[in-house]
């Protein structure tokens, strides 16, 4: 099963690098459920001066491990912290892996909340990206260590698309 559903999938990460036998598709469902979805970020990119948009890494230590290990539960607060820090959530997907540890991604209208858990180690690594105001995805990043509740965090935000770079 796919949709978001523990499929007893063995983690990738760190052993061995063998690809899943989950099949992707280039479509979503929510293209038939949502037809064309718009972005929350504006085609100009104009709502921050020097980038497109915020890129929030946690590193999280000392979460209990059952928390780490729990789908529904991982799935509810990462969405329910997009909610609460201003983003619009999409859909999401999380997936658990053998013997314990899961991965997540809840699509934002801004971009996207994603988490990788290690239980045994009572670690996750989320990454918050938001584009326009930076404001958006700091405070994502807030509400996810608040629900999460580690005994540290480790935090570093990256600008990306920065203006004046590139072509």
């Amino acid at each position: 099963m796919l949709d978001g559903v523990d499929v007893g999938l063995r983690s990738a990460c760190p052993k061995d690098l063998a690809r899943s036998e989950l099949e992707w598709t280039e479509s979503s469902p929510l293209d038939e459920v949502h037809g064309s979805l718009r972005s929350a970020c504006p085609k100009d990119l104009a709502r921050s001066e020097h980038s497109v948009g915020a890129h929030v890494l946690l590193d999280l230590y000392g979460v209990p491990a059952a928390r780490l290990d729990d789908l529904d539960g991982l799935r509810a607060s990462l969405e329910k912290a997009a909610r609460d820090g201003g983003a619009h959530v999409v859909d999401s997907r999380f997936s658990r892996f053998l013997p314990h540890g899961a991965s997540g991604v809840v699509i934002l209208a801004e971009s996207h909340v994603a988490i990788h858990t290690w239980p045994e180690l009572g670690f996750a690594a989320v990454d918050v990206f938001t584009c326009g105001a930076p404001e958006v995805a700091a405070s994502v990043a807030d509400h996810v260590v608040t629900l999460l509740a580690p005994t540290s965090c480790h935090r570093r935000t990256i600008e990306r698309g920065q203006r004046g770079e590139g072509a």
